[in-house]
């Protein structure tokens, strides 16, 4: 499914606790966790399908993951749209996207102060003028991918390492889409079955009764 053009693309990041000790429960106990795993994803709004993804350790800007991760999603799946969240907001990610790869970038420009004065940078005022708000409603499919995975499979990584999490979180990204894979598979082999028993049934003579 991968190599075929994608009509919408959406980027964002999101963090999983450091083994099976909540956030929660660390702060109440006096815990103090300063680092977390994170990744920064981009997926097919369409599909759930993670099309490429970088793993690091949290806390720490979204923006450094921006343009090697939307080149490399690019490369394997050319998207016609990219929607991501205010803290992607900058005008190097808008000519990125418009510029080098051709296509179209949604991202609210609402980083910095708020002020009367437009935002900076040509696609940025473009973006506060005439704002698409019925394509950036599909930016939430991204965290429906990762609100999936935790489901599956817990909020937390486990690992002594930084590595070793790391190991485990692009393990994680593989299984979903193998998941996703494995259900569409199964989906249209059973339309093939159904499809194949419809046909044969109009083959099927009606008994003549006496």
């Amino acid at each position: 499914m991968l190599g075929r053009e994608v009509e919408s693309a959406a980027i964002d990041s999101t963090g999983y606790e450091n083994g099976h000790t909540s956030h929660y429960y660390g702060r109440r106990s006096g815990q103090k966790k300063r680092f977390f795993p994170k990744i920064t994803a981009l997926c097919d709004t369409t599909s759930y399908l993670y099309i490429a993804a970088a793993v690091s350790q949290g806390p720490r800007p979204d923006d450094p993951e921006f343009a090697p991760l939307v080149r490399s999603a690019f490369a394997l799946a050319p998207f016609r749209r990219l929607l991501a969240d205010a803290g992607f907001d900058a005008e190097p990610h808008h000519r990125l996207v418009r510029e080098t790869l051709g296509a179209e970038s949604v991202i609210p420009p609402t980083r910095g102060r708020p002020g009367k004065r437009p935002p900076s940078g040509r696609y940025r005022s473009l973006m506060a003028r005439d704002f698409p708000k019925s394509a950036y409603g599909q930016r939430w499919q991204v965290e429906s991918c990762f609100s999936q995975d935790k489901r599956r499979f817990g909020s937390a990584i486990e690992g002594r390492s930084y590595h070793a999490r790391c190991r485990k979180l692009h393990l994680r990204l593989l299984v979903h889409n193998m998941a996703l894979l494995l259900l569409s598979l199964a989906a249209a082999q059973k339309l093939a079955l159904h499809a194949s028993l419809f046909n044969r049934a109009d083959q099927v003579p009606f008994p003549i009764l006496p």
